[in-house]
């Protein structure tokens, strides 16, 4: 993730690492304000919510411009720099791939956390084990950080729901979406 460093407002800086039998440990800055997950229980404010996902924004498309799917965005991989003015950056790279430029291979491996991770990364759409997605599943978590920073809940509270809602068994709930602004609902959720 060295391509990342070029870009430390939008990324959590690696400061190092080391190992002892079997454990590898990796450094990181350190975030008093902790990560996103840590404020889902704080009502914030649509502007607060459009900030945070247009600085996630950016980092993904940084990512996505050099090739690299995130592949478990969730509350608890966004690091909180300040609340006031939010500030926040991407981390926890740890099942992030990248696909080499001019390459048209996509990636196969079901990764990310159940309940933010899209269909296809979870292989629900797929008769097979595995299943074809690119860097674009990373837009569909971000909905769902979205959807929980806004609700304070998640979206999804498990596969199974998820599952539902692939197969058309159960519907997005958009009336709690209908108190937002329109301003609100096409920046965010229509990415």
């Amino acid at each position: 993730m060295a391509i990342l460093a070029k870009h430390p407002p939008l990324f959590v800086r690696f400061l190092g690492w080391f190992e002892k039998p079997e454990t590898l440990y990796i450094a990181m800055e350190y975030f008093k304000e902790g990560d996103l997950a840590k404020h889902i229980g704080t009502p914030l404010h649509q502007e607060t919510v459009q900030n945070i996902t247009k600085q996630i924004l950016e980092g993904l498309k940084v990512m996505h411009e050099q090739g690299i799917a995130h592949r478990d965005l969730k509350p608890a991989n966004i690091f909180v720099v300040t609340m006031s003015p939010v500030w926040v950056k991407l981390g926890g790279f740890g099942v992030s791939k990248r696909i080499r430029a001019g390459a048209t291979t996509t990636f196969h491996t079901q990764v990310s956390t159940p309940v933010y991770g899209a269909p296809e990364v979870l292989g629900l759409d797929s008769s097979s084990e595995t299943s074809d997605y690119t860097n674009s599943v990373d837009i569909w978590s971000l909905g769902c950080v979205i959807y929980e920073l806004l609700e304070r809940k998640k979206l999804f509270v498990s596969e199974f729901q998820l599952s539902c809602y692939f197969f058309g068994k159960w519907p997005l709930p958009e009336d709690r979406l209908r108190g937002l602004s329109p301003q609100q609902t096409m920046s965010e959720f229509r990415c």
